[in-house]
């Protein structure tokens, strides 16, 4: 005691009378000295190592508090004049906050900033002394440590120790149920409030082993009450990552993780050792263990069935001594990779040999059980016996086989039908032109008139047909189509039957809508659409048809709508698009058009809906790909 007396006396003494000692110590103890003048606040003294830490050249700032009031933090800033005003008027308060200064270059400088008052014989604050100390590196890894727990969906806490005042996470109060508004306000006492008094000794115990150094970290598993009033397993785990000047704990930081669940299963695992032994023997797929070299250790009687081995006849084998040969060396290779770590289990299709000699269809899953220093203890596999669906899945690929046979044929016919039936109908009607050429006399015969009509329809139908046959086995692409140059070119192209009509067509579409189509089909289908509506307009009002568009998002649906005469959808409504349907007495009427057009757009992807009344008019909905 006397020694650490004498040369404390020196060591005042010597820094009295020697600078150099004192310029010393502030230059290597401390990041920053100031002195304040409470008098004359606007001088204030900052030591060269002040603004060295901030990237500042000392020679070219003013010892004023101007000087560095605008590089602080502007809430740090707030924090520190608040605990000021405490401490001038209690010495008591300590004046100490962590503030952020902005450097020079323009990162952010984290200080823990204390003081204290200088008073005169009345008490009276006169100077203010204060110290910086750099903790930039310790905030910056306090930060990342955050930000790592943060993105674990783990619970945090901190925790200072001498003020007891304490932070929790959203992710903390969570775990028990809560909001951190619902517990606010927060302090160590929520903690223990919510904990199992069983548990508040040893978390006591393990928390003094901490502050007396015996343990570098706090660990303890324990219990808290949920909001809903059941318990809820955690696991708490912290250090003491500051320490005050006289070797206390000040702050510790920590984590709060969610282990009811593993609980739950270490409990349920306890009670069903015995429940799984007779899972085991009796599941409804076959179950083995094997040992690292592939042997058998047990099997259940599912899968002795499926192989058609006894487990005691198993027992003398491999795996790989029932295995196909050709599945063999993919097996062995997952095998491998399962040992090595480079997967934690795998699934394989393969095939056994049974007892009898014949294949067995199997699906394979196998994981891996290893010790605590990493030696595969036995694999775990699972065996469902896949045989009769492999063998409906080949009835399936057969059928799949011919079907598309029976299609190439079909398409193949359709070729040659539609080809070879036009060419025989154009054949006929051209020898019945021959004969009237002929024999003139004979043109108003009434049973070459008859033919002659038949021939017509008969071309007229094959035409139809030819058609419908071509859209059925289009092959054309697609293409971007402006909807609004269709419609104006189909109206442009019918004006005349529009104007003896005297119909009123509105295409009220935006010019900017492009739709995804072939461009023969979108033609087709506005000219077939727009003729439909000319066509059966009402003698007794005066008729139109507006064309507009309603838009999704991959979608665009164009509106027909008309006030003409309409159709019974009650009686005609699964009619509407048939082939040679049609339902009103009109000489041009052939109800091809409406089939024809629901087969177009149905090709581009696309469907056509209509709703009418009689009477009143009709709307056709295309609603085509944009």
């Amino acid at each position: 005691m006397m020694n650490d007396n004498y040369l404390k006396s020196e060591l005042y003494s010597s820094i009295k009378n020697d600078e150099q000692i004192f310029d010393f110590i502030q230059d290597n103890c401390l990041d920053g000295l100031w002195y304040w003048d409470l008098e004359k606040p606007e001088n204030e003294w900052m030591n060269p190592r002040f603004w060295h830490i901030l990237g500042y050249n000392p020679n070219e700032m003013l010892h004023s508090p101007s000087a560095w009031q605008h590089i602080i933090n502007q809430n740090d800033l707030q924090v520190a004049i608040d605990n000021l005003q405490k401490h001038l008027a209690n010495e008591n308060h300590p004046y100490v906050q962590i503030v952020r200064y902005r450097h020079k270059e323009g990162h952010t400088v984290w200080i823990r900033c204390k003081g204290k008052a200088i008073r005169d014989q009345q008490g009276k604050p006169t100077r203010m002394l204060g110290v910086h100390n750099d903790i930039t590196d310790f905030k910056n890894k306090e930060i990342r440590y955050k930000s790592l727990i943060e993105g674990t969906n783990v619970g945090t806490w901190e925790w200072n120790v001498q003020t007891g005042q304490t932070v929790f996470n959203e992710r903390w109060a969570n775990i028990v149920g809560f909001t951190l508004d619902e517990l606010a306000p927060i302090s160590i006492e929520t903690w223990m409030k919510l904990a199992h008094p069983d548990d508040l000794e040893e978390s006591g115990r393990r928390l003094n082993e901490c502050f007396e150094k015996k343990a570098e970290y706090y660990e303890f598993e324990a219990r808290m009450r949920h909001k809903n009033g059941q318990w809820v397993w955690v696991f708490d785990r912290g250090k003491v990552f500051e320490w005050t000047e006289d070797g206390k704990p000040l702050m510790m930081y920590g984590t709060h993780q969610d282990i009811n669940e593993r609980k739950k299963k270490e409990e349920e695992l306890s009670i069903s050792e015995e429940a799984f032994r007779g899972n085991f023997e009796n599941a409804a797929i076959g179950m083995a263990l094997l040992d690292p070299n592939g042997k058998w250790l047990k099997i259940n009687k599912k899968l002795s069935d499926i192989v058609g081995y006894s487990e005691e006849e198993l027992l003398k084998l491999t795996f790989q001594d029932i295995t196909h040969p050709e599945d063999l060396d993919k097996d062995l290779s997952l095998l491998q990779e399962l040992v090595q770590e480079k997967r934690s289990h795998y699934h394989l299709e393969k095939r056994y040999y049974h007892k009898l000699g014949h294949i067995v269809h199997i699906f394979l899953a196998v994981s891996m059980v290893k010790n605590n220093e990493g030696e595969v203890l036995y694999f775990i596999s699972q065996i469902i016996d896949i045989s009769a669906l492999k063998k409906i899945e080949n009835e399936i690929k057969s059928l799949l086989t011919i079907t598309n046979e029976q299609n190439a044929r079909l398409r193949n016919f359709a070729h040659i039908v539609s080809h070879n039936l036009r060419s025989h109908s154009s054949g006929i009607s051209g020898i019945l032109e021959l004969l009237k050429l002929e024999y003139p006399d004979i043109a108003n015969n009434e049973l070459v008139m008859l033919a002659t009509r038949g021939a017509i329809n008969l071309v007229q139908t094959v035409n139809d047909l030819t058609e419908v046959v071509q859209i059925n086995l289009n092959e054309a692409k697609a293409s971007s189509i402006n909807l609004f140059d269709v419609i104006q070119k189909n109206i442009e192209s019918l004006n005349m039957q529009i104007t003896q009509a005297g119909i009123d067509v509105n295409n009220k579409v935006n010019k900017q809508i492009y739709i995804k189509g072939v461009p023969a089909y979108v033609d087709s289908i506005v000219l077939n659409l727009i003729t439909n509506a000319i066509k059966y307009r009402s003698e007794e009002r005066k008729s139109y048809l507006n064309i507009d568009v309603k838009i999704t998002e991959s979608k665009v649906t164009v509106l027909f709508e008309d006030n003409g005469l309409g159709i019974d959808l009650k009686r005609n409504g699964d009619k509407v698009f048939g082939m040679y349907k049609t339902f009103h007495q009109h000489q041009d009427s052939r109800g091809v058009g409406l089939f024809i057009t629901k087969n177009q757009i149905e090709s581009m992807g696309g469907k056509i809906k209509v709703s009418s009344e009689e009477n009143v008019g009709t709307t056709f909905s295309v609603t085509l790909p944009v």
